[in-house]
């Protein structure tokens, strides 16, 4: 095969440290922990190691696909105290604002650290301390910020400057850093140094964890060492799907977005979609995206909502016509509970990183922390997470959920698999844009055949909340009319924009590959050579 491998990441720096793994005799799953574990420093107001995520994984020793999920887990196993630290602030997106909820009271369990050691563990090549490496350079040595990463501090300017530990990070000099300034966090490097030597006991049951744990709950947080000490990456087995000829393994309950996923590509195979015209296959996309939106609104009966999709064998294998048909009728009409908002987070604190490699290896990982919760922990150089304090993952409201709950996420590091092998790789940030971007990639190289650069690059639609958005550059003047005059509620997007997510993606393309990093996101993606 041609190459070492492919590799499509949120920046520069990611994208070199998975580089260098591969070059080294790394496999994709080294190659992925090293770009992750670098992008806490170049994508700090993304991701981090106090936040979480999921992996998406092919190893061909084993012959079947994985997903790991190292999410967030609601705390509060040694008792809630009364006094928490919850509080909003306001962001600017430009012409609108949006109110996020920090504070100490907003950190769920963090699962990051965990969750790439143990996917190093069962599934790398190289010795941690190799993969680490490029991480810890970036962390102590510091990076030039891009031009992407620098707009993202901006919005996030009045949670990055809200303690001293975030504005040692963020702003060293005083003021915000922004574009070509060097960001460093020595902690940090220190951390992973010390995940490399000693694993990640220390930060869920050693000095480091109760000196965590001690500093939240002194300001005000559900989170206790029992918490941490409770905390364990879980193993799945994916939700499986088609697009065209390909089966697609995608992120299984209690996360949402590959449901959705399944249910949008069941949709449309339902439609006969795949021999539709271009014009057609453009409506039956918002049909699906539509269709998507009800899921939530399913009658559950009082079950919870991921339990009424199990009862419907939603969630058991692959999605069949008869599940679809029962859920299109459970959908029916049914109204959208959700408020109509113009101001929906354009951001979507999340990064992802796909790799594949020569010897059949495919790893993805998401991961966010939200905006944060505006502290680092002491000592550490760890930001963590506000996951408690984000509207779209807790549906029934803030601190409803009991305590030692997985937490949902749209996130869905998906793989494509034919003939029993891993074919690509791809996932997104984006919040709830994260289905419709995945989706939509998945129709346009998968049963349209389009290449991987056309199928990330074509304009994107996004329902949701009765409102359809859509990029506008590249689409036909009669489409834009035709999905004006389809729906009450329309926002055009002129150009490419970052609200419709961020796809990075790899493929195998005859006895090579194939790399592209959404331009949305100042994504980037590479062929390995030797």
């Amino acid at each position: 095969m041609s190459g070492l491998g492919a590799i499509a990441a949120g920046d520069e720096h990611a994208l070199a440290a998975a580089s260098a793994i591969l070059k080294a005799g790394g496999n994709a799953v080294d190659a992925a922990v090293a770009a992750k574990l670098t992008s806490f420093t170049s994508e700090a107001a993304l991701t981090g190691g106090g936040g979480g995520g999921f992996a998406a994984i092919f190893d061909p020793r084993e012959g079947e696909p994985i997903l790991y999920d190292f999410f967030g887990v609601v705390p509060g196993l040694a008792g809630r105290p009364e006094d928490i630290e919850f509080f909003t602030v306001s962001l600017s997106f430009g012409p609108a604002t949006q109110d996020f909820h920090i504070g100490a009271g907003s950190v769920a369990v963090p699962g990051c650290l965990m969750g790439l050691h143990e996917i190093h563990r069962r599934h790398g090549r190289l010795t941690l301390e190799e993969v680490a490496a490029p991480a810890i350079r970036a962390a102590r040595r510091g990076v030039a910020l891009s031009a992407q990463a620098a707009a993202i501090f901006r919005i996030l300017e009045p949670i990055a400057l809200s303690s001293k530990g975030m504005r040692a990070i963020f702003a060293p000099r005083g003021g915000l850093s922004g574009e070509g300034d060097i960001i460093r966090n020595p902690d940090f490097a220190d951390s992973l140094e010390l995940l490399v030597k000693e694993g990640p006991a220390p930060f869920y049951s050693g000095g480091v964890a109760e000196g965590i744990a001690g500093f939240l709950r002194e300001k005000g947080s559900h989170l206790s060492l029992e918490d941490l000490r409770a905390y364990q990456v879980l193993r799945r087995e994916p939700l499986l799907a088609r697009a065209g000829g390909a089966e697609v393994a995608l992120n299984p309950p209690p996360t949402i977005g590959g449901l959705m996923i399944a249910l949008g590509l069941a949709v449309l195979q339902r439609e006969h979609a795949e021999r539709m015209g271009p014009a057609e296959r453009f409506h039956a996309i918002a049909r699906a995206l539509e269709a998507c939106n009800r899921l939530r609104n399913i009658p559950t009966g009082g079950k919870s909502f991921h339990e009424a999709l199990y009862d419907m064998e939603l969630a058991r294998g692959m999605l069949s016509a008869a599940s679809v048909e029962n859920l299109l009728r459970g959908l029916g009409d049914a109204p959208i509970r959700r408020p109509l908002r113009r101001d929906d987070n354009p951001l979507g604190n999340t990064t992802h990183v796909s790799v594949l490699d020569r010897d059949g290896f495919a790893c993805g990982v998401t991961t966010s922390h939200g905006e944060s919760c505006g502290y680092v922990a002491p000592g550490t150089g760890v930001m963590l997470n506000n996951f408690l304090g984000e509207e779209d993952i807790n549906p029934a409201g803030f601190f409803a959920a009991p305590p030692g709950t997985r937490m949902t996420s749209m996130m869905c590091p998906t793989l494509v698999m034919q003939d029993g092998r891993a074919v690509a790789v791809l996932g997104s940030g984006g919040s709830n844009r994260i289905r419709s971007a995945i989706l939509q990639a998945l129709i346009n190289r998968y049963v349209d055949d389009h290449t991987l650069e056309y199928a990330i690059r074509a304009p994107r639609l996004h329902f949701d909340g009765g409102r359809l958005s859509f990029e506008t550059a590249g689409m036909a003047a009669e489409r834009i009319r035709e999905l004006r005059e389809g729906y009450a509620q329309v926002v055009e997007f002129p150009e490419l924009n970052m609200f419709f997510g961020g796809v990075h993606a790899v493929a195998r393309a005859g006895d090579g590959f194939e790399a592209y990093g959404d331009p949305r996101r100042g994504g980037r993606g590479a062929v390995v050579r030797e």
